[in-house]
């Protein structure tokens, strides 16, 4: 009996998550935009890793090259792999959600909540907005380590419970299949949780004087995270090495240097800020119109007046479908971040329910979240986490910290009700906090639905270029006026549902509902909460297996470049060519998709992107741009440099700054340009003979073979980034040094004669690094087993007495 709740919990998350992604019962798959991007990115790399069974560590598809190993990297003796393939039984994206409940069920019963209330806190926490969100717009990597942050937490709050060997165990699995995951933000911003009860359990110790019991839990708690990062050794050594030459890492250009010192672009970093007034979205989901992509009703304000106009229907959808509802500061968003009215509700309650230190860190946290999610809006308190909090500055779009506002409210809220469920809280101050609970939040929603347009403009930060290209006033007054019943309509909503969950809290209070009854009633008001919302917003559309293995087709321009063999790259002016993948999928692309690109390719970019300068140096041989009809048509650059060209002379300067700016004043292709103050590199002329060539003669991702023939020697600048890792030039079987040359080529001395000029790129860390994940990795399972075994047995023998 005592497992009978916690199988009814396993089983209906198994139904709910299946249920919310039905067709992927029936083999169809999520359409997802990101994902169909990093497979253009990637299939180079899949498909190198299929023909030859090895890892090439290097892609030639995006950026003009760039290490793959934030691409589509394989870590083979990585244990912890093999759990969570596991775990993902139910297969994505049901399995996020699934793991999602599962992981804050867990949670919530660490801190002693009961099953039958856990078991809609955990549906509530799973089906947050935009946990599903995200599925549909093709985030995998971040849902999925959202599938192990509230577990994490749970074996941090067990620790410190005094449970060392469980709670240990539990936080160094769940952290491990975190870092498993791949996206370090999400584990990152979950550390904030972690931290902020860590403070609150040392004032605790200080007030008890139980500093010897803090500090053992500790000491568990950083093994526990020493066999975690050890078993992913390796995935976090090499994105932490290649991280220093991404965006991330620092410029050498002194003014960007100066500006954002070790990290990411400020304003790139802080673009998706979350508007003050947006905050009220955890509670009402369309007080800022909801989604950029949201569609307004026929009959909708904007609607009549389109009628009124004699707008045509065609046209009419289109306007529909197309006029910006959302009138928020961020640049665009798929939804917001609706924790649920319900949730809102109880968390409220919580804070009037709930004691001690754990409430108060948690609270802390919460608001710390949503001060930092407000990005440039709130800048001191994000320039002061920008320059003095380590890591910080790695991380783009500052509004997704609000993940710890979704884990910490769900959470309080059900610990709260607990606390009167387990006798901790007597019946008047439970109905005192429901008062005051229900007046709070019922009473915000109120306020909304009567006050709307006193309380808010309903003006976009765009709505002025509306009117100036032509839309009319009137038309813009309309849109204001939607704007303004939308978040009506929700404010209504969210009070109907705080008046339904106090009613259900009034209940079990009055002893008319059992606790039993009192959580089916309670799951099925956060189904009706959360499964209306999520589904207005979730973008998700679906697809046959065979389009999701292949989600583009080749224009005719694409097989028109294919028949084309040799060794050069493609610009694709159809499309946004540094923010799409698709021309990486079917050629050498100098553009691309990712969110970690090369430092000095985007500054080259920033400078000369698109130029002529930009597509020589880069061997662009063929632009893709729209032809008469409008279609793709496959223009050939006759002046493309080439895989690799000799120069006349070697030109040296000090610094990247005059590196950068000297390009644009000589011939590349008779010059070298190179940072002396890096390389051992003197101005040098070279005589140019008749028949003096260097040509590519093999090429795979990771290994290029050059045929070089001089009379009297000279200097080969190869049409390939440069990095200053991994690669190593072997001229006739000796190895000769390789600089950067042009700012982010390779260059390499020739002698005379004719010689044979291989270049090989590989990391010696990585496959010494694959035996540290294993080694960390089978110690932990070992110990995992063998704890669980000595568990079972001794509950075995437990209730046989």
């Amino acid at each position: 009996m005592r497992l009978l709740p916690h199988g009814v919990a396993v089983v209906l998350f198994m139904a709910i998550s299946l249920a919310y992604f039905a067709p992927q019962l029936q083999g169809r798959r999520v359409a997802q935009h990101d994902r169909e991007q990093w497979l253009g990115t990637a299939r180079e790399l899949i498909d190198y890793r299929d023909s030859t069974g090895r890892e090439s560590l290097w892609t030639t598809t995006l950026f003009g090259g760039m290490p793959s190993i934030l691409v589509s990297q394989g870590y083979p003796k990585n244990v912890v792999e093999i759990i969570d393939r596991g775990l993902q039984f139910l297969g994505r994206p049901a399995s996020y959600i699934f793991l999602t409940m599962l992981g804050f069920y867990i949670l919530l019963l660490v801190v002693g909540v009961n099953p039958w209330l856990a078991i809609p806190g955990a549906i509530a926490y799973g089906l947050s907005t935009y946990f599903l969100i995200i599925v549909g717009a093709g985030h995998n990597a971040k849902s999925h380590a959202l599938c192990y942050v509230a577990s994490m937490v749970a074996g941090f709050i067990a620790v410190f419970k005094g449970k060392y060997w469980s709670g240990g165990l539990l936080f160094a699995v769940s952290l491990a299949l975190g870092l498993v995951a791949g996206h370090l933000q999400i584990t990152y911003y979950g550390g904030f949780v972690l931290a902020a009860l860590a403070v609150g359990y040392l004032v605790m110790a200080i007030r008890e004087g139980r500093l010897l019991q803090f500090g053992k839990a500790v000491g568990v708690l950083l093994v526990a995270m020493l066999f975690a990062v050890g078993a992913n050794f390796n995935r976090l050594y090499q994105t932490w090495d290649y991280g220093k030459e991404s965006i991330r890492g620092k410029s050498d250009l002194v003014q960007k240097s100066k500006a954002n010192g070790n990290g990411l672009d400020r304003e790139y970093a802080t673009a998706w800020s979350y508007g003050p007034e947006e905050t009220f979205n955890l509670f009402v989901p369309n007080f800022n119109g909801g989604s950029s992509s949201l569609a307004l009703a026929s009959d909708s304000h904007v609607g009549k007046f389109l009628d009124a106009a004699h707008i045509g229907a065609q046209q009419k959808a289109q306007l529909l479908h197309s006029m910006p509802v959302y009138w928020g500061s961020q640049p665009m968003t798929s939804g917001p971040v609706y924790l649920g009215a319900v949730v809102v509700f109880l968390f409220v309650l919580g804070l009037f329910l709930l004691r001690g230190v754990e409430k108060w860190a948690l609270v802390a946290v919460s608001a710390l979240a949503v001060l930092l999610a407000w990005g440039y809006h709130f800048g001191w308190l994000t320039n002061l986490f920008f320059d003095w909090v380590p890591g910080y500055n790695k991380f783009r779009t500052v509004s997704m910290v609000l993940v710890v506002c979704e884990l910490t409210v769900p959470l309080l809220a059900f610990w709260g009700l607990s606390k009167w469920q387990r006798g901790e809280v007597d019946d008047r101050r439970l109905q005192r906090g429901l008062l005051w609970a229900t007046v709070l939040s019922g009473g915000v929603a109120l306020l909304l639905l009567l006050l709307a347009p006193a309380l808010a403009s309903f003006v976009g930060p765009h709505d002025a270029q509306y009117v100036q290209s032509g839309f009319p006033q009137e038309l813009m007054d309309a849109l204001r006026a939607d704007r303004v019943g939308l978040m009506r309509m929700d404010a209504f909503r969210s009070l109907l549902l705080v008046l339904v969950t106090a009613g259900c809290v009034f209940l079990l209070l009055r002893k008319k509902l059992k606790l039993q009854w009192f959580g089916v009633l309670l799951t099925a008001v956060v189904l009706v909460d959360m499964w209306v919302v999520d589904k207005r917003y979730d973008g998700v559309h679906w697809e046959s297996a065979a389009e999701y293995e292949k989600p583009f087709s080749p224009s005719q321009a694409d097989a028109a470049i294919l028949r084309d063999t040799g060794y050069y790259r493609v610009y694709n002016t159809t499309v946004s060519p540094f923010n799409d993948a698709s021309t990486s999928y079917f050629h050498r692309s100098v553009g691309g998709y990712h969110g970690a690109k090369m430092r000095r390719f985007q500054e080259f970019v920033d400078r000369y992107g698109g130029s002529e300068l930009f597509l020589n140096l880069l061997n662009v041989k063929y632009v893709i741009a729209r032809g008469s009809d409008g279609q793709p048509t496959a223009q050939f650059n006759p002046r493309a440099f080439g895989s690799a060209w000799l120069v006349d002379s070697v030109l040296a300067v000090q610094g990247a700054d005059a590196e950068l700016d000297t390009l644009e004043r000589v011939d590349l292709q008779r010059v070298a340009v190179v940072d002396a103050s890096r390389f051992p590199l003197k101005d040098r002329q070279y005589t140019p003979h008749e028949g003096d060539t260097i040509a590519l003669t093999q090429f795979s991702p990771d290994r290029m073979v050059y045929r070089a023939a001089t009379q009297a020697g000279g200097y080969a600048v190869l049409s390939d980034v440069y990095y200053p890792k991994g690669w190593r030039a072997l001229l006739d079987g000796g190895e000769v040094p390789i600089a950067r040359v042009d700012y982010l080529l390779r260059g390499v001395e020739i002698p005379a004669g004719i010689h044979r000029l291989e270049l090989s790129f590989t990391l010696p860390s990585f496959y010494w690094g694959q035996w540290v994940d294993f080694g960390f990795g089978l110690v932990m399972v070992l110990v995992l087993v063998g704890w669980c075994a000595y568990a079972g047995r001794r509950n075995w023998l437990a209730v046989r007495g």
